[in-house]
């Protein structure tokens, strides 16, 4: 998410596209000590974890059972290059999404577009195949919170 002025919205998307196109690997360990602080304190809150339990029942199998800030023992295993494959392999001119939200005029709206012109169209591989599994009356229980 990025945020400012509407005036400055053509700039700040080409700033975005250029970062997700190339990100600076000087700017990883502080992006990735960010994140894993923030997966830290979700893990620490009682009701997060409920939900996080909740969903590793519901979403099993899939990667909707995952937290969506990750975990933060798998964020501080996260290096360079994976950052760097991550970014090349969702990189797609056609099919990219970008919402904006707030007062802006036509142009600036065209402006997110043209952000990301540049980017090669391909298509985006095909996502895996998920089952639907029937489950009912399952325990589940989750020792480490706090009481």
């Amino acid at each position: 998410m990025i945020e400012g002025q509407s005036a400055a919205l053509p700039r700040l998307l080409a700033d975005l596209a250029r970062a997700i196109a190339a990100p600076d690997p000087a700017q990883f360990a502080a992006a990735r000590n960010e994140v894993a602080a923030a997966a830290r304190d979700d893990e620490a809150n009682p009701a997060l974890v409920a939900y996080a339990m909740v969903r590793q029942v519901r979403y099993q199998g899939s990667g909707f059972a995952y937290p969506q800030g990750g975990r933060a023992s798998s964020l501080a295993r996260l290096t360079v290059p994976d950052m760097q494959r991550f970014a090349a392999s969702y990189q797609y001119g056609t099919g990219t999404i970008v919402a904006l939200t707030g007062a802006l005029l036509p142009g600036q709206i065209d402006a997110a577009g043209k952000a990301f012109a540049s980017w090669p169209a391909r298509t985006a591989p095909a996502p895996p195949a998920v089952t639907a599994e029937k489950r009912q009356h399952e325990i589940v229980a989750h020792r480490n919170v706090p009481v």
